[in-house]
């Protein structure tokens, strides 16, 4: 009967639930958006809850140095310098997270590399109404070497309107290099900012800034996405933000379960701890973390579900158990068991599980370059990838053989295989045969024509498939045919040179003959570019206005035999494109067509040879590296042709045409030449107004004007300042007429004026 009572009591006690720490475990109240950290699972790489909307914010990498690791975001790792952009910023019009009028609270733990800031005040996490003026509350921290951190709120236009910034020596992580619980509020009926860190308040201030309205725009690590500023190194495991002030008991009690879950605080008597090993792979039940069951309360633990991970299937092979005695500081020796669950029960020992978790199959991939290709699999795929079900392949078992046979297409036209690549190693062999020792990657390489697609009006060619319009531009002979307007897929080098040959074979009548409005503007995948070759006919007749503007990639030499027309911005800042810069047929290159920024980096040591060219726009050629330019059709008035060789420093001599009676005043402008002398050949006559400025960094450049023109009144008559120029032989029977620059900001030619004194001038 006394073993009965007991069994009665014991089960009186036991509770109802057992408690375990996790991202549901903090106050909820005004809890309007939360990132979890690593022990939210499959959606570890989200910001969720984004207001009542339910928005999810996708967390991926706004730059190399930046990525999101076991749920942990990790921001600047890689950077090197100042100025970098680093960080998140999601904006949503949807998201209705608003406030109740009374405050807002924001909580992160992570920590900062080296305890700063890298440049300027680094907005750690920040909310705001979706506009530039609208900033409601910014966790930041201080200038670069102060090692501060605080809280901040503004008023509108970049008014820092009351900060709070605290100091490193008081914080009581002593440095926030450490991992620390961080918290802000805003009292908006006083305007009170007060911060805390690891549950206690360290430093308060006030604000004139703006203290209420929804939240649209929330960022991490950056003060804005795209800011070239405000950026820091360091880490977050978890985001918390309120549309209220959280009391200081709130604050603390939310510091006390991160200390559970990410500071590895010692577990008390009868608690247990669920662990994985590897500690990064496995969804057990419960999570990993610490469960707090009530004295004789039961846990059911189970770890049943395969857990898939960078292309590797893990499952449970069973678990260890370790005991501690002074609440998880030490453990004692673990032991092992066989099984996927196990029931523990608080008898006041504190017990560790760590689920043991290994591989039992990798992921093969098989990829191609385009096309409607297949792939036969010998064994049979054992597991289907439910992730990625456009990847041909899926799972195989450890150590499992694998042939994979590769089969061509046969419409909308037959292609050929060539080889395989990849962790096969080259091979022309197919089948092809792969060991899964891991993770196993294989691509069939297929050749085929350039075909059409009418139904889509695409054109398509191994990876490469683009989007075709109605050309609609001003070169005569391509009406009617299609223009390419955009990029579907593809990478690489471009090769065109046989599609409009591989077009007519297959009876197409509408060829391409034009690129497009920034068909590939920004398209940092295209590294090459060759146009439908000459000997097949056909060709592109005019490239039209960005069509490949910021393509950072694109390199090399490009045959432009059969272009009548470039447009505005056309190949702007592609600043790999290298040699001689060729346009047999051109006649008109528009605004800032081939500027090159201020780098001198593209045509390096080339020539420009245009010979049928009668129209360049401003800064055309700006910044481009040619030694040479042939432009004996080029014959611009004084209104036209402003800028067309901005920064061209490297010129030692341009050709014009014999017609040629006026050049813009800043022809050439803003840089002097590398070489110390250029070389400005009229054929037929000199101009008779001023036509060109230099502004002399190394004052010392020479302008050779080359002309049978004779001495004119156009020129000073200073003869006392005559002198030859003695390192030019290519002259013409006359004497050369120099101009050089000794002193002053400007080095050039005049025409119509009296040189300024310090100018020699030579003329015969």
């Amino acid at each position: 009967m006394k073993r009965l009572l007991l069994l009665v009591l014991a089960l009186v006690l036991v509770a109802p639930a057992a408690r375990a720490y996790d991202h549901a475990s903090y106050n909820q109240t005004g809890l309007v958006i939360q990132y979890d950290g690593p022990d939210n699972g499959a959606n570890a790489s989200t910001l969720v809850n984004l207001g009542s909307a339910g928005s999810a914010f996708n967390l991926a990498a706004q730059t190399s140095d930046d990525k999101v690791e076991d749920g942990v975001i990790k921001v600047g790792h890689l950077a090197a310098g100042n100025y970098k952009n680093h960080g998140w910023a999601y904006s949503s019009a949807a998201s209705t997270a608003a406030g109740t009028g009374a405050g807002w609270t924001i909580e992160y733990v992570g920590a900062m590399s080296g305890g700063e800031s890298k440049n300027g005040y680094s907005y750690v996490v920040g909310i705001d109404n979706g506009s530039d003026g609208g900033r409601l509350l910014y966790l930041a921290s201080g200038q670069p070497g102060d090692k501060s951190i605080g809280a901040e709120a503004m008023a509108g236009s970049y008014n820092y309107e009351g900060t709070s910034f605290v100091k490193g020596s008081n914080l009581q992580a002593n440095t926030n290099a450490v991992f620390a619980t961080r918290t802000v509020t805003l009292d908006t009926s006083t305007k009170t900012v007060t911060f805390y860190e690891n549950g206690v308040a360290v430093g308060s201030g006030t604000t004139k800034g703006t203290t209420s309205g929804g939240v649209k725009r929330i960022n991490i690590g950056d003060m804005r996405k795209g800011r070239a500023y405000g950026w820091w190194e360091g880490e977050i495991k978890s985001v918390r933000i309120y549309s209220r002030v959280l009391s200081a008991a709130e604050v603390a009690a939310n510091y006390t379960i991160d200390g559970y879950r990410f500071y590895g605080q010692a577990a008390e008597a009868g608690q247990l701890v669920v662990a994985n090993n590897p500690e990064d792979i496995g969804l057990p039940t419960p999570p990993a973390g610490v469960q707090s069951p009530a004295s004789g309360a039961s846990v059911v633990c189970s770890a049943s579900d395969p857990f898939y991970k960078d292309g590797v299937r893990y499952v449970a092979t069973g678990y260890t158990l370790e005991t501690s005695t002074d609440g998880g500081s030490t453990w004692g020796t673990p032991v092992s068991y066989t099984g996927t669950s196990y029931t523990y029960v608080d008898e006041g020992v504190t017990t560790r599980l760590t689920w043991q978790w290994e591989p039992t199959h990798y992921r093969l991939y098989v990829t191609k370059n385009g096309g409607t290709e297949t792939f036969d699999f010998s064994p049979a795929v054992a597991i289907a990838d439910e992730v990625d079900t456009t990847t041909a392949g899926g799972y195989f078992p450890t150590g499992a053989t694998v042939s994979v046979t590769a089969h061509t297409m046969s419409t909308p036209v037959v292609s050929t295989f060539t080889k395989w690549t990849g962790d096969a190693g080259e091979t022309t062999a197919n089948p092809v045969t792969v060991t899964m020792g891991g993770v196993r990657n294989v691509k069939a390489w297929f050749s085929r024509p350039w075909a059409l697609d009418a139904s889509a009006n695409q054109v398509f060619k191994d990876e490469w498939t683009l989007q075709c319009g109605w050309y609609g531009g001003n070169v005569g002979d391509a009406n009617g045919s299609r223009t390419i307007v955009s990029v579907v897929s593809g990478s690489g080098v471009l090769d065109m040179s046989e599609l409009n040959r591989d077009l007519a074979a297959q009876n197409v009548t509408k060829l391409v003959r034009a690129i497009g409005d920034n068909a590939f503007n920004g398209n940092k995948r295209i590294s090459g570019l060759v146009l439908p070759a000459q000997e097949y006919g056909n060709g592109i007749v005019e490239i039209q206005g960005g069509a490949f503007q910021n393509c950072s990639n694109l390199a090399g030499e490009i045959d432009f035999w059969s272009v009548v027309e470039i447009g505005n911005n056309a190949f702007n800042s592609c600043e790999k494109l290298s040699g001689d810069l060729v346009l047999p047929v051109c006649t008109s290159v528009g605004n800032r067509t081939f500027r090159m920024g201020n780098t001198g980096k593209a045509f390096k040591n080339g020539r420009l040879v245009a010979p049928e060219l009668q129209t360049m726009e401003e800064g055309a050629f700006g910044s481009c590296a040619f030694t040479s330019a042939y432009l004996p059709k080029f014959a611009p008035t004084t209104t036209s042709g402003s800028y067309p060789f901005y920064n061209a420093t490297y010129f030692t001599n341009i050709v014009f045409s014999a017609d040629v009676t006026k050049l813009h005043p800043q022809f050439i402008y803003a840089g002097t030449p590398a070489s110390g002398v250029l070389v400005l050949d009229f054929p037929k006559n000199r101009p008779t107004t001023a036509f060109s400025t230099w502004m002399a960094s190394a004052k010392t450049s020479q302008i050779v004007i080359r002309t049978p023109a004779k001495h004119s009144s156009n020129w000073t008559s200073d003869t006392a300042n005559y002198v030859p120029l003695a390192n030019v032989t290519d002259t013409p029977s006359a004497e050369v007429l120099a101009v050089k620059r000794i002193i002053g900001q400007y080095a050039g030619c005049w025409l119509a004026q009296t040189p300024s004194p310090g100018t020699v001038i030579v003329v015969k």
